[in-house]
Order: C-alpha cells, then sequence, then structure tokens
C-alpha cells in the first residue's frame, strides 16, 4: 500500500513540473513574438519605396527590410507581398521566408513590378487594385506564431 502511494505522489509531482514547465516555455515563446513584434511597430525595420521608369512607364515597389529578433528564441517568418486588381488577380508578387536567430538580424527586399497600364498621372490608380502583405512569425519550432495580413489602396466594389 506504501508503494502505490509513493508512485501516486511521485505521478502528481511529475505531472505538476511537466505543467510549470509547459505554461514557461510558451510565456518564454509569446514574451519573444511580442518584442519581435514590438521592434517591428515601433522602430524604423520597413521601408517602402516606388520608383518610377521614365522610359515605359511602368513602377517598382520596393519593400526593404531588416527585422530584429530580441527575444531568447529563434524566429522563423515569411513575408509575401501582391499586387492585385479588384477581381483578386495577381498583377506582382514576391515572397521570402528566413530565419533570425535570437539576438541578431536579417535583411530583405522585395520588389514587385508595376506594369504602365495599372499606373495612371503618376502614380497608381486607386481604384485599379490593391496591395496586400502578408507577415507570418513563427517560434519554438513552428509550434507559437501569428498571421498577419494587411490590404492597402482599392476602390469600391459594385
Amino acid at each position: 500500500m506504501e508503494v502505490n502511494l509513493k508512485k501516486t505522489t511521485m505521478l502528481k509531482l511529475c505531472t505538476r513540473i511537466a505543467i510549470i514547465l509547459t505554461i514557461v516555455i510558451f510565456a518564454v515563446s509569446f514574451y519573444n513574438l511580442f518584442s519581435f513584434l514590438g521592434n517591428i511597430v515601433t522602430g524604423e525595420t520597413f521601408n517602402l519605396n516606388m520608383i518610377e521608369d521614365k522610359s515605359n512607364g511602368d513602377l517598382l515597389l520596393s519593400l526593404e527590410a531588416n527585422p530584429r529578433n530580441n527575444g531568447f528564441l529563434d524566429i522563423s517568418i515569411s513575408i509575401e507581398l501582391k499586387i492585385l486588381d479588384l477581381n483578386d488577380r495577381v498583377i506582382a508578387e514576391d515572397s521570402t521566408s528566413f530565419n533570425i536567430n535570437a539576438g541578431s538580424s536579417h535583411p530583405l527586399s522585395l520588389s514587385l513590378p508595376i506594369p504602365a497600364s495599372m499606373v495612371g498621372d503618376g502614380g497608381l490608380q486607386g481604384d485599379e487594385g490593391y496591395m496586400q502583405m502578408r507577415l507570418t512569425v513563427r517560434t519554438l519550432a513552428d509550434l507559437v506564431g501569428f498571421t498577419n495580413v494587411m490590404k492597402v489602396g482599392g476602390g469600391f466594389q459594385s
């Protein structure tokens, strides 16, 4: 009877330790994600530039960034940038994926050529389409993460 009591006590102790360890691991993971997200939002991490090719009127939309991981765990990132028309047909797209080790940064560059037919008097026609950026950030061997989709521009659909 005493042996069963010791086994039960040990099992309860091991279960509690596993629960506490799980909570600590997820707390560190969420800290890692939110410190990275805070770095992106508050810093001058992302630069979006538009360059016009004077010879043919095409535009080149470029996204340059150097995100930094100030957390304790490595982070994997996937960024997808698209220009779509109002019927959700892709006009231009580019994407990249990479890992950022804890305490380091990683430069990235995406370029989207936009044809002259989508460009009006010196700029994009707001009623011709929109830009969509999908940012996926994962940590803890891709077990914890989030995806954010941002759409900019676009006109009214009837």
